[in-house]
């Protein structure tokens, strides 16, 4: 199916505004560490660990993902919706998008970007430090949290784009504070977010082709979700 030019031009606007987000980011990245560490910011929010893990929530899978998920299903079993693709697709695309959002382990893994004011400067790497199952010790790049938090504000703005703000201001959230706790740079944040809507948009990819190969097996009842210019899956 040919890319439409309205698409190709929102696609590219994406990536030019993250790639710009990105580079002012890496310039930020020193002195909001140092701003976070030398205000005592960084260290009473870790101090208030309840307060901490409150603010992150939408960056946790059991407690966000999965929780969420439940409720888009159980909504669309209420609107009369029983079975197939009709029930599952809007939780599918949602609960996809935060699977996918854990590729940020490995990347971590592999980047070895070391947190802020852990004893190594900020843009010297150690690829493969500690262990893959150990990534989430001292590494940061790219932030897991803001990638999971961005991955569940682009696919939920896709299923309910009318809470759209809400969404996308979780997600902001979350990477104000990560940055605050000193947790990460703010181009940790920035690359977990570009993370989050790659998996968001890929999770949607997935879920529409599979309903065109069910209309296909089905002998042509529609079961693809009509999506309009702004993304909303219908």
């Amino acid at each position: 199916m040919p890319v439409r030019p309205r698409s190709l031009s929102k696609a590219v606007a994406v990536i030019a505004s993250l790639t710009v987000g990105f580079l002012i980011a890496l310039a930020l990245d020193v002195p909001a560490s140092t701003w976070a560490h030398e205000s005592g910011l960084a260290e009473w929010l870790k101090n208030r660990w309840w307060l901490t893990h409150l603010i992150r929530i939408p960056g946790h899978f059991v407690f966000y993902a999965l929780p969420v998920c439940a409720v888009i299903l159980v909504s669309q079993w209420a609107r009369g919706l029983r079975r197939g693709p009709a029930l599952l697709k809007k939780p599918a695309i949602v609960l996809l998008a935060a699977i996918f959002s854990g590729i940020n382990a490995p990347l971590k893994w592999m980047i070895g970007r070391i947190r802020p004011f852990h004893g190594v400067p900020p843009f010297e790497l150690h690829p493969f430090h500690g262990g893959l199952f150990n990534v989430e010790a001292s590494l940061s790049f790219p932030s897991g949290d803001v990638s999971l938090a961005v991955a569940m504000s682009a696919s939920l703005t896709m299923v309910m784009p009318r809470l759209w703000p809400l969404w996308w201001t979780l997600a902001l959230i979350v990477a104000l504070e990560r940055i605050a706790e000193n947790a990460h740079y703010p181009s940790d944040t920035v690359a977990g977010a570009a993370l989050g809507i790659v998996a968001a948009l890929l999770a949607q990819k997935i879920v529409q082709l599979l309903a065109e190969k069910q209309e296909n097996l089905s002998g042509g009842i529609s079961v693809v979700p009509e999506q309009s210019s702004s993304g909303h899956i219908s």
